[in-house]
């Protein structure tokens, strides 16, 4: 595949094509935008890609004074987002290699395909609701409604960790999958939501910063899973001695 020339390319070797140059990017919103037409290029162009052209959005120069400024608005989605994935971690991280049941409550599974189990329903719950805003998208509230759910699900988890109320592995099964689904839902929504309502010219820094989110809440929610999972392994044996 031939790359064309408006894709910044990096050379490993050559720290300066590490950034691109802000002659790419425009001072402010109200420039005027110019496509580059098929008549202006060296090879000419297919009609997908003249329209491509057409319609993209050249972004502002920011500086970091900027970039600052635009944090505080995306709080409104980043806040929740990170939140939603330190609750939907911890669960992934710190809590379903210490839940299982035997083989009569298990569906005859072993603990170590119960726990395969619990990553693939999880990976199919976030998979289905990142791919639902095709069809439907969440409400502002729901987005701030999604972190409550989820760390009510962190929680469940580890008090049946440490005390083992489930009675079958079903019970879990379906609690994984909300988590999946909640995490999922609010990764795409959040990112819906923001490609429609940040303006154009600054959409792709505000995508990218809002990364920072999910990102965080995997690294907090990472290092809170030590001592999480060595509190509950505490607990365990403290309740198995006699």
């Amino acid at each position: 595949m031939e790359v064309p020339d408006t894709v910044h390319q990096i050379d490993i070797l050559n720290p300066k094509t590490y950034l691109i140059k802000s002659k790419n990017l425009i001072s402010s919103s109200a420039d005027p935008i110019i496509p580059i037409l098929a008549s202006d290029a060296v090879n000419p162009l297919e009609d997908y890609e003249i329209q491509d052209l057409a319609n993209r959005v050249q972004q502002k120069n920011l500086t970091v004074k900027d970039k600052i400024q635009l944090f505080w608005p995306l709080k409104k989605y980043m806040v929740p987002l990170c939140l939603v994935y330190i609750g939907e971690y911890l669960i992934n991280q710190g809590l379903t290699e210490l839940i299982y049941f035997d083989c009569s409550h298990g569906f005859d599974l072993s603990k170590h395909s119960q726990y395969r189990w619990f990553q693939v329903i999880y990976q199919l719950g976030a998979f289905f609701s990142r791919s639902s805003v095709q069809f439907f998208t969440l409400p502002q509230f729901v987005l701030y409604l999604l972190p409550i759910l989820q760390i009510g699900n962190t929680i469940f988890l580890a008090f049946d960790a440490i005390y083992f109320f489930v009675p079958h592995i079903a019970i879990i099964f379906s609690i994984i999958l909300f988590e999946g689904t909640f995490g999922g839902a609010a990764y795409g929504n959040t990112f819906h939501r923001i490609h429609n309502e940040v303006a154009s010219d600054v959409r792709e820094f505000s995508m990218s910063a809002t990364t920072l989110a999910d990102s965080g809440g995997i690294v907090i929610a990472a290092l809170s899973a030590i001592p999480l999972h060595n509190f509950i392994c505490n607990q365990q044996n403290i309740r198995i001695k006699p």
